[in-house]
């Protein structure tokens, strides 16, 4: 049980508790210090990093760019740009005319019917973006509990 506790403050919540039980015994097997310098020297993601980055900058897909996921950032910027961009570009016409007294009712209403559907879908944006926090949390924790398996398995069993 002490091995559990001393590998569970080492990784610190950086992978799942299921998976610290796994890593554990095939750390076992191993020469202890070289387990732990092993550890120390894979480069693993900060869960709490890639919470923030979500919380905050994920609908410009950051959070993606930071766990290596570049397609994807640049799926989940274009979309929220492109959202952002339906409501910003029609309210700045629809003021535009307004205030120079040309406002007519057919532009009016394809402008507000476009307005509409952008802040629909800047909404749905931004509801999959707070979704997406989730899956990114999940994928900081199996990308970093891979790392280890990866960094276990480069060391020789001790007999």
């Amino acid at each position: 049980m002490e091995d559990i506790l001393k590998m569970k403050m080492m990784l610190n919540g950086k992978v799942n508790d299921q998976n610290l039980y796994i890593i554990n015994e095939k750390a076992k097997k191993k020469d202890e210090d070289e387990v732990y310098q092993a550890i120390a020297m894979t480069p693993l993601f900060d869960r709490i990093m890639v919470m923030a980055l979500s919380l905050i900058l994920g609908c410009l897909g950051v959070d993606r760019f930071y766990l290596g996921d570049i397609k994807l950032g640049v799926v989940k910027m274009l979309g929220f740009v492109g959202s952002l961009l339906m409501v910003i570009v029609p309210t700045v016409i629809i003021t535009g005319l307004a205030v120079s007294g040309i406002v007519d009712e057919a532009p009016y209403l394809i402008n507000t019917v476009v307005v509409i559907v952008g802040s629909l879908l800047l909404t749905l944006v931004a509801t999959l973006c707070l979704v997406d926090a989730f899956f990114c949390y999940r994928k900081c924790l199996k990308i970093n509990n891979d790392r280890i398996m990866n960094a276990l398995d480069t060391l020789v069993d001790v007999a």
